[in-house]
């Protein structure tokens, strides 16, 4: 009877340590199944982490390039806009200045002679005077001799006047005839001056400057022929 329960008892007791080995055995198994299940997971999640990071990192930067061409197109707008405004205000300048000239070139031409024209009116008076005298059978000598000296006298003023506008008179009586200066209306046979001399001043001539305003017409003297 002894033995039978001793052998029992050895029995159960191998049946319990061999129940109790195969649950650790199945245990450790899950553990093992579930640490690799959590490095799994833990590996996952850093992955998505970096990619997040990196994706938030790309963003970011394209956010700042963004804003930096942004405000390279603002600042290019602004200078656009500058120089446009600068070109309005140039050409309106220039037109500005445009129509000044041509009203001073307009104004040059209406009154060129202003000048000229006041010192002329003292010729006008000058020959209103001479033109109150009326010469008759009963005029003196005196009288004569007075409007010539009058005239004489209105002759230099005009002359004078004249000279201050750069006109100068060509009377070239005696001088070498100058066909660039001088017309010849004929040739005459004389002695009273050298050959191809001006004898005769039919109308003066007058000078602007060096240029020639009208040439002095003249008798161009002329040797005697030999027959």
């Amino acid at each position: 009877m002894n033995k039978k329960t001793d052998q029992y008892k050895k029995f159960s007791d191998e049946k319990d340590s061999l129940m109790t080995h195969g649950y650790d055995s199945h245990s450790n198994k899950e553990k093992q199944f579930d640490i690799q299940n959590h490095d799994m997971g833990a590996s996952e999640t850093v992955v998505a982490t970096s990619t997040e990071n990196l994706a938030t990192k790309n963003t970011i930067a394209s956010d700042v390039e963004k804003e930096k061409l942004e405000q390279e197109v603002r600042e290019a707008k602004s200078k656009a806009e500058e120089n446009w405004d600068l070109l309005l205000r140039s050409k309106a300048e220039i037109e500005n200045i445009r129509r000044r000239a041509a009203l001073d070139i307009e104004k040059a031409h209406k009154f060129s002679i202003e000048n000229f024209a006041k010192e002329l009116m003292h010729v006008v008076d000058s020959l209103d005077k001479g033109l109150e005298v009326v010469i008759t059978d009963n005029t003196d000598n005196n009288q004569i001799e007075a409007m010539q000296q009058g005239m004489q006298l209105t002759h230099k003023l005009l002359i004078d006047t004249l000279a201050k506008f750069g006109m100068q008179e060509i009377n070239p009586l005696g001088n070498v005839f100058d066909p660039a200066k001088h017309e010849a209306l004929l040739m005459q046979e004389t002695n009273d001056v050298g050959p191809n001399n001006v004898l005769t001043v039919v109308q003066k001539g007058f000078l602007i400057h060096d240029r020639v305003l009208r040439p002095a017409r003249v008798i161009v003297a002329k040797p005697f022929s030999s027959s």
